[in-house]
C-alpha cells in the first residue's frame, strides 16, 4: 500500500483541483518572487487548493514527508513549518 493518501485513490488527478494547473503556480519560491508577488502567488495558490476535495490528504502528505517547498493542501511552507512545531509541542515522542 503506497504512503501517499493521494495515490491510494484511484484516480486522483481526475478530482484535484490542481489538474491541469501550472506547477510552477504552487511553488513562488522556486520562482524567486519575493515580497507582494509571492504572497499574491500564493494566495492564488491556496485558491486553488481550498476548493478541492483532495486539500487535506494532501496536507497530510505534505507534514509526513516533509515537503518544505511551495503550497500544498492550502498551507506555504512557513505555515507547514508553523504546524509542525505545534504538532512537537503537542507530541514531543513524535506521532
Amino acid at each position: 500500500m503506497s504512503n501517499n493518501p493521494i495515490k491510494q485513490l484511484t484516480s486522483p488527478m481526475e478530482i484535484a483541483a490542481c489538474a491541469g494547473e501550472s506547477v510552477s503556480k504552487f511553488f513562488a519560491d522556486a520562482d524567486g518572487l519575493k515580497g507582494q508577488k509571492r504572497r499574491m502567488a500564493n494566495w492564488e495558490a491556496k485558491q486553488i487548493c481550498h476548493r478541492c476535495p483532495l486539500m487535506k490528504p494532501c496536507l497530510r502528505y505534505a507534514l509526513q514527508t516533509n515537503q518544505v517547498f511551495g503550497v500544498w493542501g492550502g498551507k506555504t511552507e512557513a505555515e507547514r513549518a508553523q504546524l509542525q512545531q505545534v504538532r512537537k509541542l503537542i507530541f514531543p515522542g513524535g506521532r
